[in-house]
């Protein structure tokens, strides 16, 4: 079994042979700092806004459907709702759903409601600590999620945060699911192999 990293696509995605960025402009009403100690301690998120507008003008708005996760300066993941369903119908999650209306720069009457940020509100325990090294920071002692060993007798979600690793709001994949997404044709998302990653 092989682990992914998942994240939104950091590259430039092709609409109509165009290479467009399809990073979204936050709210200015959102605080990352306070929603990311939350996020990081599983708190229900007190400091998330209960509008959350986001506007673009770096897509071509039409397309904007054909993705299951966007690019932004959120701290949670933006999912396609389909996706979002996908997930949740697929294992049982603990999570909480927060709508997001995307809004055409271009064209302020032309809105998107298809997505929201996903808060998955638990960790994955699944490093083996037997055979894993941590590393200590001051008096904090954590595993890296590029060295770490992993269960293998274990049912991982398609997507998931890991417990004790030193960053806590990556998001991963298993290979099996890694496939699924591609069989899928879903689009929008990074996935690297940990043994990539370290190098």
């Amino acid at each position: 079994m092989k682990l992914y990293t998942a994240k939104p696509s950091q590259k430039k995605l092709k609409y109509h042979e165009e290479q467009i960025h399809y990073t979204l402009d936050g709210t200015s009403e959102y605080n990352w700092r306070k929603v990311q100690k939350e996020i990081k301690e599983l708190k229900e998120i007190a400091s998330m806004p209960k509008k959350l507008d986001f506007v673009t003008d770096k897509i071509e708005f039409e397309e904007l459907d054909k993705f299951s996760w966007l690019k932004s300066d959120f701290r949670l993941p933006i999912l396609n709702n389909n996706f979002i369903e996908l997930l949740i119908n697929t294992y049982e999650y603990e999570y909480t759903k927060f709508p997001i209306k995307i809004i055409n720069k271009k064209n302020s009457e032309q809105v998107n409601l298809n997505y929201s940020g996903f808060y998955v509100k638990g960790y994955f325990d699944c490093v083996d600590r037997n055979t894993s090294e941590t590393i200590k920071y001051g008096e904090l002692e954590y595993y890296d999620y590029r060295t770490a060993k992993f269960g293998e007798d274990l049912e991982y979600p398609p997507l998931f945060k890991i417990k004790d690793i030193s960053t806590p709001f990556m998001h991963f994949v298993t290979d099996e699911y890694k496939m699924n997404f591609l069989e899928l044709n879903l689009k929008g998302f990074d996935m690297e192999e940990l043994n990539k990653t370290r190098k």
